[in-house]
Formats: structure tokens, C-alpha cells, sequence
């Protein structure tokens, strides 16, 4: 028999655990797991109640872990935002600011800061007809209270619009601060907030390493990337139809906001007159050059004011209110008799790939 020496045979041993090794490694290849299939990508959803509407978030093209803690990551973005804004709250911004109305300025939240801005600079530019401080008109008028309604009088709504008007609502970009001139006046950013709050959200999951989601803030969506490759499919609600039947349907790629403002969302029929949410603040009441006006763009918070102010213009001058002095955004309008306009530019935001 041969014999080996100490260090023979520690070479031996080794050599035999470094091709033990080797076999054990080339089986675990063979059982590696495979690449996730298309279901494991999503989508994966969750539904929530947040600024009086309902609210979904969608991810797609990760894990579901990953997916769940990006979808949470974006619901918290959102909740932030409304316990600063909500009108309501003793502790939120707004309601101190309306609070204080007539006295000094106060801090407010770089968001609530930022939402007050864009919808001060939407105002000038439709001279006062969407007007970030509608609310003190607005609370004449109890849209959301059908069995409550009545159509306030032309006195009471002359002493109100006392209380109206965007350019006492003065705004220090140095030190955030905000402060209205006069006692009686208030902020409301109900034509700003959801859309915003989609948007922060979004940006949230991409923080997460989400990139392709749907925020959907009651019905006001931010976008981002795409479904699995192939683009979102949006449709915007008919007006004069039931719920979930759609006048026309979009496909997105890429970052988009789509925000639709429509005369059907809330409204109340009033001796044979739709009396909708929308006023016109110029002359204190809801106004209807159109049925639903549908905006895209890059985001969702100047997307929502934007739909709001060319539901109040109407289709011309709407449109050229966008084209004039925001080209980034586009605008597909169904006017009072039920017609459909678009923006020259909508093509190249959306493709329109079904209309009624």
C-alpha cells in the first residue's frame, strides 16, 4: 500500500473538498429559482379613503414586496400633504391661515406653500374666474348636500364675493409665508389638492425604486413609466353616461399627469338646472361652458388647477390660455353640447386610440 506524508495528505483532503465544492455549486445552479414570470411583476394594487375620496395605487414591474413598501411609501406622501392642507383640521396650515384672516402672515408647509403659488398664478391668468379663494363664495353653495340645497340669493351672494378675490392672498416665496388681507376671506385648495397629493405620491414610490405606477387621488392620476412595457390605458369618463363608460381612452407612456374636471362629479338637479361644484369666481356661481375638461401634462398638482380654470374659460379661451403660457400641457374638452376638442399638442402627449 502506498503511503502518504502529513502535507500528501492534507492536499488530498483539500482537493477533495474543492471538487465537493465545485458539484455542490453546479447543483445549486440547476435548481436556481427561474426569472419571475409577468404575474410575479403585477400589478399590485391597494385601495384607501384619503381627502374625502377614494384612492388607489398601482405598481408594476417588481416584487410584491418591493411593490407593497413603494405603494405605502406613496399613501404616506399623500397623508402628509393632507394634514397640511386640509381645510378642516385645527392643525393643518389652511386652517390657521383662514384663521387668521385680516392678521399677520404665517409659516406655511413648502407643499402647501408651492400648491398656493401655482393656483395664485392660475387665478391672474384667468382674471379672478378660477380664484384660490373661491371658498369664501363657495360655502354659500352646499353642492354635496343634495336633501340641504337651495340656490342662494343674488344678495347673499353680492355680500359674499366681498370675501373673494386672489390678489389678497399675499404669498413671501423668501420665507414661505402667507397671510389673507381682509377677515372673512379663505383658501381653497380643492382644485389643487388631490392632483398634488397624486403627484407627491408617485414621487414617493420612485424614492422606493418604483417607476412604473398609477396614483390615483379620486380620479385625479399621476403616471409613471409603463405597464409592463406596454403603455396605461386611461379612459375618461362620458359625461352624460353611466359610471366607468368612457368617451374616449388614452394611452400614456412615460411620466403624465391625466386629470379630468367634469360637471357630472358632483351636482346637484335643481328645478331642472345642473347646479355642478365648479364656480365661476367672478360672478359667484357653478358655471358650464363645458361638460368635462381633461388635462395632461408633467404634473399632476398644476394639471388639476389647469382643468378646473379651462372648465371656467370654456373651450377658446381655454386653450389658448394653455397654449399661451403652458405648452407643456394639453387639454382633450367636451364641450357644453357634448362635442370634443383637443389640444394641438395632445398627440404628443397621449394617443388617443378609441373616442366615441
Amino acid at each position: 500500500m502506498k503511503s502518504f506524508s502529513p502535507i500528501a495528505r492534507w492536499r488530498a483532503i483539500l482537493a477533495g473538498a474543492a471538487l465537493a465544492g465545485l458539484a455542490l455549486a453546479a447543483c445549486t445552479c440547476a435548481k436556481k429559482s427561474p426569472l419571475p414570470s409577468a404575474a410575479d411583476l403585477g400589478p399590485f394594487a391597494e385601495d384607501r379613503q384619503m381627502m374625502g375620496s377614494p384612492a388607489q395605487i398601482q405598481a408594476v414591474g417588481v416584487g410584491e414586496r418591493e411593490a407593497r413598501a413603494a405603494i405605502a411609501a406613496g399613501f404616506a406622501a399623500m397623508q402628509e400633504l393632507e394634514k397640511h392642507a386640509h381645510p378642516d383640521w385645527e392643525d393643518s396650515d389652511i386652517y390657521r391661515l383662514n384663521a387668521a384672516a385680516g392678521g399677520g402672515p404665517l409659516a406655511m408647509h413648502d407643499e402647501v406653500f408651492d400648491m398656493m403659488r401655482v393656483a395664485a398664478d392660475v387665478s391672474a391668468l384667468t382674471h379672478g374666474g378660477f380664484d384660490i379663494t373661491f371658498a369664501g363664495v363657495g360655502k354659500l353653495w352646499h353642492i354635496q348636500d343634495p336633501q340641504n340645497f337651495r340656490v342662494p340669493s343674488d344678495d347673499e351672494i353680492k355680500q359674499a364675493m366681498v370675501n373673494v378675490g386672489w390678489r389678497g392672498l399675499e404669498l413671501d416665496p423668501e420665507k414661505k409665508t402667507a397671510r389673507l388681507a381682509r377677515p372673512g376671506m379663505r383658501v381653497g385648495l380643492g382644485a389643487v389638492g388631490k392632483g398634488w397629493a397624486a403627484q407627491l405620491g408617485l414621487e414617493a414610490m420612485k424614492k422606493a425604486g418604483v417607476t412604473n405606477a398609477i396614483v390615483n387621488a379620486g380620479g385625479k392620476m399621476a403616471i409613471g413609466g409603463t405597464k409592463l412595457g406596454q403603455p396605461w390605458r386611461v379612459g375618461i369618463q362620458h359625461p352624460r353616461k353611466p359610471r366607468d363608460a368612457s368617451i374616449a381612452v388614452l394611452e400614456i407612456r412615460g411620466d403624465q399627469a391625466v386629470i379630468t374636471s367634469g360637471d357630472y362629479e358632483r351636482f346637484v338637479m335643481h328645478d331642472g338646472v345642473r347646479y355642478n361644484h365648479i364656480l365661476d369666481a367672478r360672478t359667484g356661481r357653478p358655471t358650464d361652458p363645458c361638460q368635462s375638461v381633461t388635462t395632461i401634462g408633467p404634473h399632476a398638482g398644476v394639471a388639476n388647477a389647469l382643468s378646473a380654470a379651462v372648465f371656467i374659460l370654456g373651450p377658446d379661451e381655454g386653450l389658448a390660455m394653455l397654449a399661451a403660457h403652458y405648452p407643456d400641457y394639453a387639454a382633450l374638452i367636451v364641450d357644453a353640447q357634448g362635442r370634443i376638442r383637443m389640444s394641438p399638442n395632445l398627440a404628443a402627449k397621449a394617443k388617443v386610440v378609441e373616442i366615441e
